[in-house]
């Protein structure tokens, strides 16, 4: 009999949910280095003429890896928001 213990069958990364918004004159940085990450883009929405919503899906290891909140501030001069929505079920 086969009695190895700690055998793993399967392994998914898990993967998070979340919503930026910031100024519409800091798109084109911010859509650029979300490029660069692991990340999929989910939506995207205009809030008036002057704020975008950017909802992404992203491995949870590269969410703590890319500071997402201090990057998003530095882009946008410090105005920019993250809320987290929870997991994803890439």
């Amino acid at each position: 009999s086969d009695d190895r213990l700690g055998l793993v069958a399967s392994f998914r990364e898990p993967w998070v949910r979340c919503q930026l918004r910031f100024p519409a004159d800091c798109l084109g940085k911010v859509i650029q280095w979300i490029s660069t990450l692991r990340a999929e883009q989910e939506d995207l929405q205009y809030e008036g003429e002057d704020q975008v919503s950017l909802s992404l899906a992203l491995p949870l290891l590269e969410l703590l890896n890319c500071n997402l909140q201090g990057r998003l501030l530095s882009m946008c001069s410090g105005y920019a928001a993250v809320e987290m929505l929870g997991d994803s079920s890439e």
